[in-house]
């Protein structure tokens, strides 16, 4: 009896070690030319981090883990890595280019008239804060349905308080179809901010062509990439949003949300 206590009790300690032995893994995300790919998401099971500004990272995950490692950019099609390749600690990841569909009317449009896509909406009392929530993670931002074929020419954001010493905030434009988040921009817009911009309006210019069709569903998604140690608030306005978790895939609509203004131009009719 004694014996097999012993051997309950010695596979059940095995066991608890085996479940907090962390596997600690670095790597490298690069694209076909062999350049950093910068803010990448990598993540295993439920576990994430990003690429810093050369491609590289590090994670830390559950000895017991053994699903497929995630990386994902906008940019580039997602790529799964088996854990065979990564079980040893380290790993290099190519990822290929993402061929975006660029509206060939979409250079004729920059002659034309400038036009409001979408407005702030109105403000509300309180306020829309980033912080203490692990970069990446969260993106919140407006959502509204495209009035006409437009490109984007800017984003307007009002800051009203930044407490980090420096951040870096990233925008991406997303088509929603049931549920579903596709990107319309081919590249991140990646803003870096410090607390010299308290109480500011900053603009954001566009640096891709960003297309949108008429009758669709858009959302304007903003995450801090980087930054520790500090919160940034927006304004809060009266507008429809989506606060989405964008390692899990959740979304949650919201009734208020960031402030954006959207100002762009008409496509010419086909």
């Amino acid at each position: 009896m004694k014996k097999k206590l012993y051997l309950l009790v010695f596979l059940l300690v095995a066991s608890i070690f085996d479940l907090k032995a962390q596997v600690k893994i670095n790597g490298l995300v690069q694209n076909e030319e062999h350049v950093g790919i910068e803010y990448a998401t990598i993540c295993v099971d439920s576990i994430f981090t990003l690429t810093d500004k050369e491609g590289r990272f590090a994670l830390e995950i559950p000895g017991n883990i053994k699903s497929p490692m995630t990386c994902s950019h906008i940019s580039y099609k997602k790529k799964m890595i088996p854990y065979s390749q990564y079980k040893g600690g380290n790993v290099c990841v190519v990822m290929e280019d993402r061929v975006y569909d660029i509206a060939e009317a979409s250079v004729a449009a920059r002659k034309g008239k400038t036009a409001t896509i979408l407005r702030k909406g109105m403000k509300l009392p309180g306020d829309v804060a980033f912080g203490n929530a692990p970069s990446g993670k969260i993106e919140i931002g407006p959502k509204f349905k495209a009035s006409d074929n437009f490109i984007i020419d800017y984003f307007n954001l009002h800051i009203e308080e930044c407490t980090y010493e420096q951040c870096t905030l990233r925008l991406i434009v997303y088509k929603v179809v049931e549920g579903q988040f596709e990107p319309v921009s081919s590249k991140p817009i990646y803003i870096n901010l410090s607390s010299a911009n308290k109480n500011s309006d900053v603009k954001i210019m566009t640096n891709s062509p960003i297309t949108l069709q008429k009758g669709n569903e858009y959302f304007v998604g903003l995450s801090i990439v980087s930054g520790s140690q500090g919160t940034i608030h927006f304004p809060a306005a009266l507008r429809k949003g989506i606060a989405r978790n964008v390692v899990k895939g959740t979304m949650k609509n919201l009734p208020a949300t960031v402030g954006i203004a959207v100002t762009g131009r008409r496509l010419p009719a086909k």
